[in-house]
């Protein structure tokens, strides 16, 4: 991936996924900040109830300084109607990569899968 396609955004977590990310916007790489409450702990939660819940453990990368982080884009417990649909029928995935000697920013990878009959096609980096 080249350079130039990746931009900085300082209020990614403060939005959903489909107003940073937009029909024209051909970038789905973000150098994104991270935010965090007066106790340490990580804000994950956007708009509307909405928030980007990790899906397993992170995967802390060998002989490197890296560690990889998955998520996905849902609707709050209790407050979620039809968790696969969004405004935009679509469902939302992130790739987040941290290095530990950059504190306060990661790299965030946006991926989208459209819901169709109620089956998922095939995720594709939301391009």
């Amino acid at each position: 991936m080249s350079l130039r396609n990746i931009q900085v955004d300082e209020d990614f977590f403060l939005k959903h996924p489909w107003d940073v990310y937009t029909a024209n916007d051909h970038t789905y790489l973000l150098v994104v900040c991270c935010k965090y409450t007066s106790k340490g702990k990580r804000v994950m939660l956007t708009k509307d109830d909405y928030h980007w819940k990790q899906q397993g453990p992170p995967v802390v990368k060998k002989n490197s300084d890296y560690t990889l982080k998955y998520f996905t884009y849902k609707k709050r417990k209790g407050k979620q109607i039809d968790i696969a649909k969004h405004h935009d029928g679509c469902t939302y995935f992130m790739e987040e990569c941290t290095v530990d000697s950059v504190k306060g920013y990661v790299l965030v990878k946006l991926h989208k899968r459209t819901v169709t009959h109620d089956k998922q096609v095939k995720g594709k980096p939301a391009n």
